[in-house]
């Protein structure tokens, strides 16, 4: 890594990491950057993946002013435009889950594939209590302490319990990451008003939707809702809290990378059917 870059067209930071024929985009949620898929990266050899800081979050610095998941979607369009990807894997988790249900929605012809990983198609009053916890911390005691906070929640307490050392650490790194309070309030807006039903249903993109068990930010439950409108979507649960990769990167990677192995073999088969019958 030659550290981040910035697209001008879009203003966001972003690096790209590895090598290979197909690219991934990894999309990181409320108040992360795209360090937070560090642990991920050594496990997706083989493909050119590219991560990147959302409007107003690590080194992007974007004006400030209303944000709703369309626009972050609009945002994420500019910039692989700009970096002249024709097509790719789109990984969005939290907030960026829900960015890519728009992307894919406005963009679906761009998407290998499409992985929802702990999120929504609309709030549920569970999540918005959480976040309206997480907006009374954030101005009363700053936007780290409330980061640390959500953190403490999204991790599960068997990784607390099973790596201490590492749990603590990454509760002292998401409380490190700039983000201003109009910018973390943005964000808490565009999640608390993030609303894609009636419309995932245009998605045709190859889609997975991918959860912790013992996620206690957006609970499974919730995520399980998105299948109401993407009946044909993959379904998939794997240990850990809301950042599983962040718990077993291993087990996250294995079922990104069998998923996207399944994708190619159908656009292998759908490639020689369009030959067979274009020689017929």
């Amino acid at each position: 890594m030659s550290g981040p870059s910035r697209d001008l067209a879009s203003g966001l930071a972003h690096e790209w990491h590895g090598e290979g024929e197909e690219v991934v985009v990894l999309a990181v949620g409320l108040g992360d950057d795209g360090s937070v898929w560090r642990p991920l990266l050594p496990h997706l050899a083989g493909f050119r993946v590219l991560t990147f800081d959302n409007r107003g979050v690590g080194a992007t610095t974007l004006p400030l002013g209303g944000y709703s998941t369309r626009l972050l979607a609009a945002d994420l369009a500019t910039l692989t435009e700009a970096l002249g990807i024709d097509d790719f894997h789109l990984v969005g988790t939290s907030m960026a889950g829900m960015m890519a249900q728009w992307f894919a929605i406005e963009h679906g012809e761009r998407l290998l594939s499409l992985t929802l990983a702990n999120t929504y198609a609309s709030i549920s009053t569970y999540c918005r209590a959480c976040f309206a916890s997480a907006r009374e911390i954030a101005y009363g005691l700053g936007v780290g302490v409330a980061l640390r906070d959500s953190a403490l929640l999204a991790l599960s307490p068997a990784f607390f319990a099973e790596q201490p050392e590492q749990a603590l650490a990454l509760l002292a790194g998401v409380e490190a990451i700039p983000q201003s309070i109009e910018s973390f309030e943005a964000q808490l807006t565009a999640v608390e008003e993030h609303d894609a039903r009636g419309r995932l249903g245009q998605v045709g993109t190859p889609t997975m939707v991918l959860v912790g068990r013992e996620d206690r930010s957006i609970p499974p439950a919730d995520s399980r809702l998105l299948l109401d409108e993407l009946p044909d979507a993959l379904w998939v649960e794997v240990r850990g809290g809301h950042y599983p990769w962040l718990e077993d990167a291993g087990g996250f990677a294995a079922e990104l990378l069998s998923f996207w192995s399944e994708t190619k073999a159908a656009r292998d088969d759908s490639s020689q059917i369009v030959d067979v019958d274009g020689e017929a």
